[in-house]
């Protein structure tokens, strides 16, 4: 896919397979599909992916951070309660979350 060679990967992920859907074509089935299911703004969505993607591949590359990605399942109560915390902290959610599941990792002897 273009999307992927654009990008410098080898491989098609879902990154890829989004920033297709919503490209040039916004009227293409799945950016409609889309926009009916969510409120969003596909300029935006393909400035963050990008971004995203960017910053990640620089940072494997560069070993400078993570390498590793998790889901975690929240309540849209447990994560607007996570999104306050971390604005009171002055920390992105990411980095906010991260820093706690460390913590209570280290907490419970995991950490060596």
């Amino acid at each position: 896919m273009r999307e992927t060679s654009l990008l410098g990967h080898e491989r098609i992920g879902t990154e890829q397979i989004l920033l297709a859907i919503i490209d040039d074509d916004r009227e293409s089935t799945g950016a409609r599909l889309l926009g009916e299911v969510l409120s969003v703004d596909f300029d935006q969505l393909r400035q963050h992916i990008l971004r995203q993607v960017t910053e990640h591949r620089l940072t494997a590359e560069l070993g400078l951070g993570p390498t590793h990605v998790t889901n975690v399942r929240l309540t849209d109560a447990e994560h607007a309660l996570c999104v306050a915390a971390a604005a009171k902290a002055g920390q992105r959610i990411d980095v906010w979350m991260r820093d706690r599941i460390l913590d209570a990792a280290r907490a419970g002897g995991a950490w060596t």
